[in-house]
């Protein structure tokens, strides 16, 4: 629901969440710039069902040929970091869509976690050119049973 949202490197917004087992077009129900207020907004605007509701923080947003970094404003340190594959047609394509075949990796720093996104965005580039790609880097925050 918030794909493009959370690629968009202007938007303030950082923390969202994400849901197994909710398929691809629920993956992503809720952005907010204020963590406190997500459990709250989450009874209030998210089914339950079963399924895992986890928090994310966006650490920084790569493209083909930049990084914007959102890890200044970081606070705390993080249990892991993983990346997320989001992929457009071409540039002006309204639609993202996230990658959920993407094997979910973990990360020990955010650093790794942008090496690697630096390298699956190459990959991903030189099989399909003309598509633009797109990985976010988060850290991961908690982790909910939404039952």
């Amino acid at each position: 629901m918030f794909e493009k949202q959370i690629i968009d490197k202007q938007d303030h917004r950082n923390f969202f969440v994400q849901m197994s087992n909710r398929g691809t077009r629920d993956t992503f129900p809720l952005l907010t710039d204020d963590p406190s207020t997500i459990i709250n907004r989450a009874y209030e605007e998210i089914s339950m069902g079963y399924t895992s509701l986890i928090i994310y923080k966006r650490m920084a947003i790569l493209q083909q040929d930049n990084i914007v970094d959102l890890s200044k404003k970081d606070e705390g340190k993080a249990k892991h970091y993983q990346n997320f594959l989001f992929v457009q047609q071409h540039d002006e394509s309204e639609h993202v869509a996230f990658s959920a075949f993407e094997p979910p990796n973990h990360y020990e720093t955010l650093d790794e976690a942008i090496a690697a996104g630096k390298e699956q965005l190459k990959n991903k580039q030189r099989i399909f050119p003309g598509q633009v790609f797109t990985v976010v880097c988060s850290a991961f925050l908690e982790n909910h049973a939404w039952h």
